[in-house]
């Protein structure tokens, strides 16, 4: 996939949560404390239930929490960061990142490769398949992580 197909794909907020859906980085559905099902409104978890409208974040317990970047831009800096094009000037003037953000998310997308490779790893050995059962996850995963200067032996 180059730019242009992903940013037709993923424009804007509600199409980067559908693409993190998409790729098992964010849930597509999810229950409330009372046991009612949620949707997403916004950038929230909302239950349906009328007397209950319980909310939660939707970046909570997946690769977004704690991070206050718009979901479309970390999308998009995904992709420019696993092609070795995520310098802070770039990023700046083309996702409109701050330095400390360009900086933490280089940083942290190596630590989630790092992990996912190591953990497959490990796992292959105790039991001789793929942790993650989603090739696709996993393909992303080992990109990046190729891509990051990082090795493992």
């Amino acid at each position: 996939m180059n730019f242009t197909e992903l940013l037709s794909i993923v424009s804007n907020s509600d199409t980067g949560i559908s693409f993190l859906q998409q790729h098992n980085i964010v849930k597509v559905s999810e229950v409330c404390e009372n046991g009612h099902i949620m949707f997403i409104k916004g950038s929230r978890w909302r239950c349906q239930k009328r007397s209950c409208r319980k909310e939660k974040g939707l970046r909570i317990n997946n690769w977004l929490t704690g991070s206050r970047l718009p979901i479309h831009t970390i999308v998009h800096f995904i992709y420019y960061w696993a092609r070795e094009m995520s310098s802070v000037t770039f990023c700046k003037r083309e996702l409109n990142m701050g330095q400390n953000a360009v900086v933490d998310w280089s940083n942290y997308l190596r630590e989630v490769c790092v992990t996912e490779i190591f953990l497959n790893h490990i796992w292959q050995s105790l039991c001789g398949e793929h942790v993650s059962e989603n090739k696709t996850h996993l393909k992303l995963s080992s990109k990046i992580f190729l891509n990051s200067g990082l090795h493992y032996n």
